[in-house]
């Protein structure tokens, strides 16, 4: 019921009269007593909206039931924009996202609320089953849009990508707040790892010769990497700047996506700027990854500039992917004032991706993340 009227109040807001970017219609999510969160399952995709705001002020928390209830997109919603993309998250019957706008022009998310993912559900799922894999909602995607904002929310423990921007044009980002809580599950983690693989109680302490002994799912587990995919803001677009924002997650913090012909509005990502960020573990600042392709995948003119890293698994990380067929292109990418301390992995990584995921042979997903032990 609440993602029907979440759904119901932007069409009332899209279809108020005479309004404009400077007098939008408004929506609303109130705060409670007590600040009681709605439960939330979302409606349907937002799209070909135009001079929308959305005040978050309250919390939606995402159903956490069983997966089999989220809902699946429908025939009828506008799709993504290429085979691959629906490929690479789960469709084309992927499951909804919890806030998906497409299509629409000057829309701004603003407001001191919260979107809790419960992902940890979600996640298991994925490590355990590799079922699911990549067919997981994101809590914000927006796709082929012409300005759009998002001001001050928080982001929690989303079942996959927590921002995801595709075909953006123009684009600003201030103060969000991505916030992945690995160590609320990490008891609950090690039980079903050691039931599901056979581990010791005392399995963390084993050391690289035992990631070996028992197979490369127990390094990320070891990491904390159990959140798989919990990327903090990706970017697919031109014109976009990210300042101001607190991340903590175990993937890309965040991350410039390709774009190529395909594109309603862009063709190649470029243009983007993200600084003054401070994040905590995550994956680095990433470019990619970007695999060849007919339509030409590319990501260019793109800067990393006053981001600092307390014990990142990766902090500046570019990554080209495998593939037999066309182009992709990464060029004219600028890292300045980056500070990383205490990284897990590899403060710099400049190559094939290291991810090889549940689900899959490894073949088309980059290089093991043992390597090169």
């Amino acid at each position: 019921a609440n993602g029907k009227a979440l759904y119901d109040a932007w069409q009332a807001a899209h279809n108020v009269a005479n309004k404009s970017a400077r007098n939008p219609g408004i929506v609303v999510v109130p705060t409670t007593p007590n600040n009681a969160a709605f439960t939330f399952v979302p409606h349907a995709i937002i799209d070909g909206v135009d001079n929308v705001v959305m005040s978050l002020d309250g919390v939606l928390s995402c159903f956490s039931g069983s997966l089999d209830l989220w809902p699946n997109r429908t025939a009828s919603d506008p799709p993504m924009l290429t085979e691959d993309r629906e490929r690479e998250f789960g469709g084309p019957q992927y499951v909804l996202n919890a806030i998906d706008i497409r299509n629409s022009q000057n829309v701004t998310l603003t407001g001191a609320g919260t979107i809790k993912g419960n992902g940890e559900h979600w996640w298991f799922d994925t490590l355990i089953t590799g079922t699911r894999n990549n067919n997981r909602p994101q809590l914000v995607w927006v796709q082929s849009c012409i300005g759009f904002s998002m001001i001050g929310w928080t982001l929690t423990d989303s079942p996959r990508y927590h921002v995801f921007t595709e075909d953006l044009f123009f684009g600003y980002f201030e103060g969000v707040t991505i916030f992945v809580d690995v160590v609320l599950f990490q008891n609950v983690v090690d039980a079903r790892l050691q039931r599901h693989a056979g581990l010791p109680a005392n399995w963390r302490s084993g050391g690289p010769q035992a990631f070996r002994d028992v197979g490369e799912w127990v390094l990320p587990g070891m990491l904390g990497l159990v959140a798989l995919n919990t990327d903090g803001i990706d970017i697919a677009g031109q014109n976009v700047r990210v300042t101001g924002c607190t991340i903590q997650n175990y993937d890309d913090s965040v991350c410039s996506k390709p774009m190529n012909r395909r594109g309603n509005l862009t063709q190649c990502t470029s243009h983007l700027l993200f600084d003054n960020h401070v994040v905590h573990y995550g994956v680095g600042a990433s470019v990619g990854s970007v695999s060849p392709s007919d339509a030409v995948n590319c990501i260019a003119d793109t800067t990393y500039r006053n981001i600092a890293f307390t014990e990142p698994v990766k902090s500046i990380y570019v990554k080209p992917n495998p593939g037999d067929q066309g182009r992709g292109v990464i060029d004219s990418i600028t890292y300045e004032n980056i500070h990383a301390e205490g990284a897990m992995m590899w403060t710099i990584w400049v190559s094939t991706q290291q991810q090889h995921q549940p689900g899959t042979n490894g073949t088309n997903t980059g290089c093991s993340f043992l390597y090169p032990l």
